[in-house]
């Protein structure tokens, strides 16, 4: 049988659980090739095109366009 502390801490660790699972949920943010893009269309238009040319597979005109 279960006693109530081990009830209450239960309880306790899976509220903390869902409130730090839930916190800023909706928040925007950047996965990781959405912040590199974001990186390389905010460079310099010559740093840009020196960025694009050393990227493997990277297609320029996406890059350019988010750059205007």
């Amino acid at each position: 049988m279960v006693g109530k502390r081990s009830m209450r801490t239960l309880a306790l660790l899976l509220g903390a659980g869902c409130l730090l699972r839930f916190w800023h949920l909706g928040a925007r943010s950047l996965w990781f090739d959405e912040a590199n893009t974001l990186a390389v269309a905010q460079a310099p238009l010559a740093g840009l095109l020196g960025l694009v040319r050393s990227m493997e597979g990277a297609p320029p005109l996406h890059y350019l366009i988010l750059h205007f």
